[in-house]
């Protein structure tokens, strides 16, 4: 093999180690800076996948972003296993890398396959629905994990129940009747959450308007928002930029599957044209004699 491919193979191989650090760092990232591994997490284990292996939303996502970050430690390394290779071209290094990758590569067609079948729609609508019926409380000291999923959910997608404002009305847990300083009574329409805020979750700080939770309305809240439609878009987002991720590292790697078929087929040339030459000079060195 030519010194310009054993160079444009190094290179290609220092690049793969970039890739590798990037999925891991997709990986990491949605795995321990998102909020589907924090405070939404009880609500995203309601939702089913739509896909073939019966887990739910949170399950999938929880095992990608671990996959991920694992199959980019692997790749990186098998970019600085590739460089050794490129530097010494052994046949059998070679074909143990080429062989690994295609394994990798496998990996993450499935877990992009996994990705993609996870069906985010408006089947997740009857669940969240479901649960805001039954479990919300309108606590804002975050005693209740779906509380708190709903709070966080209602401040940072600026929605407010599953489809709109009337689901707080069928809550069971939500005493909406509260009472004043001066003794009077007053029934409450929606969390102080739903209300447009100065800050984000959870020290949002006190509504814009000190009504909004009184007489909500367009100006003062977002009393006519649908949570459901929001969050299933919050979860499409992340699904396609997980597939996206592994499908550039699964174009990157095909490459480097075809560069180490082509070192072993160039190897394999270069032996037979040796043996070839081994051969004649046997021929020559008989008919001489």
């Amino acid at each position: 093999m030519g010194i310009f491919c054993e160079i444009s193979f190094i290179v290609y191989e220092l690049f793969l180690q970039v890739i590798g650090l990037g999925v891991s760092a997709i990986g990491g990232v949605l795995r321990f800076h998102t909020e589907m591994f924090g405070y939404l997490t009880p609500l995203m284990k309601l939702l089913p996948s739509g896909g073939f292996t019966g887990y739910d939303v949170w399950t999938i996502y929880n095992y990608t972003s671990i996959a991920m970050i694992c199959l980019g430690i692997i790749i990186g390394s098998l970019g600085i296993l590739g460089c050794w290779i490129g530097s010494c071209t052994r046949l059998l290094q070679i074909v143990i890398n080429l062989v690994l990758i295609i394994l990798i590569i496998l990996i993450q067609v499935l877990v992009t396959v996994l990705i993609l079948t996870t069906k985010i729609n408006d089947d997740i609508k009857e669940p969240l629905t479901k649960n805001l019926y039954n479990h919300y409380t309108g606590d804002l000291n975050r005693t209740d994990d779906y509380t708190v999923a709903w709070n966080y959910m209602f401040v940072e997608f600026s929605c407010c129940g599953s489809e709109n404002s009337n689901d707080f009305k069928s809550t069971i847990k939500w005493d909406r009747m509260k009472t004043d300083e001066n003794g009077t009574t007053y029934e409450v329409e929606v969390p102080v959450t739903c209300c447009q805020l100065p800050e984000k979750y959870p020290d949002f700080g006190q509504p814009l308007d000190e009504n909004c939770t009184t007489s909500p309305s367009t100006e003062n809240s977002f009393y006519d928002e649908s949570c459901y439609d929001k969050f299933g878009t919050y979860l499409r987002y992340y699904s396609v930029f997980m597939s996206a991720s592994c499908g550039g590292s699964i174009f990157f790697e095909m490459i480097t599957v075809f560069t180490l078929i082509s070192m072993c087929l160039e190897i394999k040339r270069r032996r037979n044209k040796v043996k070839q030459a081994l051969i004649n000079n046997e021929q020559t060195s008989t008919a001489v004699a």
